[in-house]
């Protein structure tokens, strides 16, 4: 039996360090030939949070906002998609795997030039059919002449289903079973891996075989969160229920998550598991002050490393395992 651990189950130890302002630290990602974010900040594609003036609002932050897949209709879907292609942003888009969705891509990408990524939302990415369906996209892409739109899958959480997302054709792989904090999949199905755990197997696999880019999904509450994920090996995070609390977000008052009773009894006729809750969440900051405060925090710990870039944060970062109280007395 495997010993897992969580990101608050670990603290970055300080060392000597040559670099000596956050000014001098460079955080910038590529996620594909010549696309790079200023910040390492997916926002993910959740109805209810992450609408078109989110999306656009961080895409001129310098992070990627990926529109929810969860339309009444494709009329509506395709509206919002063209308002957000208007701005001339960078994005991307969610679909399910349904084959219905190809044909959705192909009335709308001939009318796209500044979308980046498809993301192929599923909370199961282990499954025969997604495989199979990832590579079919990535077949579709190439014969249209758009394969330089990355795909983006997941969620897995261990080396070996990292290795087949990979090996299917995407890109981009969302790591986190569990994790996010409107997700009740561990209490419902007692699936999961602890977060910090799944990184690090998946950055080994990442390294070994195949380069790909790895994104760190859900739970990230605090900045010091995103720090130790991107420390242990992800290039990027993935937020949503932290940014109900933007000004920016379609917040109304009540969030859900995407497999909670509230989304189903409104997409779907037959509703299933619910893995998902609702709460309150009340807006109280700007997208642009959540993005700086995540950002000026990566850069600090950076300077207590000696780090001037994401790849020195990684390869300079040793951890401590620690007890809960060690970071919840730093805590408001």
């Amino acid at each position: 039996m495997k010993q897992g651990y969580d990101l608050d189950d670990l603290l970055i130890i300080p060392k000597d360090s040559n670099v000596n302002s956050r000014n001098d630290v460079d955080i910038r990602t590529e996620i594909s030939d010549g696309y790079w974010l200023d910040v390492p900040i997916v926002a993910s594609p959740m109805k209810g949070i992450v609408g078109t003036k989110l999306i656009i609002e961080l895409g001129m932050l310098g992070g990627l906002g990926i529109l929810h897949r969860f339309y009444l209709n494709n009329f509506d879907r395709a509206k919002d998609i063209y308002r957000i292609e208007k701005s001339g942003i960078n994005y991307g888009i969610a679909i399910s795997s349904s084959k219905t969705e190809l044909g959705f891509l192909h009335k709308l990408l001939p009318h796209l030039s500044n979308i980046k990524v498809i993301c192929v939302d599923v909370a199961n990415g282990y499954t025969n059919y997604y495989g199979q369906f990832i590579q079919s996209l990535s077949d579709y892409l190439y014969s249209v002449g758009r394969k330089s739109i990355v795909i983006m899958s997941g969620n897995v959480a261990t080396g070996r289903g990292f290795e087949y997302l990979l090996t299917s054709g995407s890109q981009l792989v969302r790591i986190g079973i569990g994790q996010g904090r409107l997700c009740s999949t561990r209490n419902k199905t007692g699936v999961g891996v602890p977060q910090a755990s799944a990184i690090i197997e998946c950055r080994a696999i990442s390294e070994g075989i195949l380069e790909a880019t790895l994104i760190a999904d859900g739970g990230i509450k605090y900045p010091g969160q995103a720090v130790k994920a991107l420390a242990l090996g992800a290039d990027l995070i993935m937020v949503g229920t932290k940014l109900a609390e933007t000004f920016e977000s379609e917040n109304n008052g009540t969030v859900y998550g995407m497999a909670s009773l509230e989304l189903q009894e409104q997409m779907y006729n037959d509703i299933k598991s619910i893995e998902g809750i609702s709460k309150k969440v009340g807006k109280t900051l700007s997208l642009k002050d959540y993005v700086d405060d995540i950002k000026w925090s990566i850069k600090s710990a950076c300077t207590y490393v000696g780090a001037s870039n994401l790849e020195e944060l990684r390869k300079n970062s040793e951890f401590i395992i620690v007890g809960g109280s060690s970071i919840d007395h730093g805590r408001i």
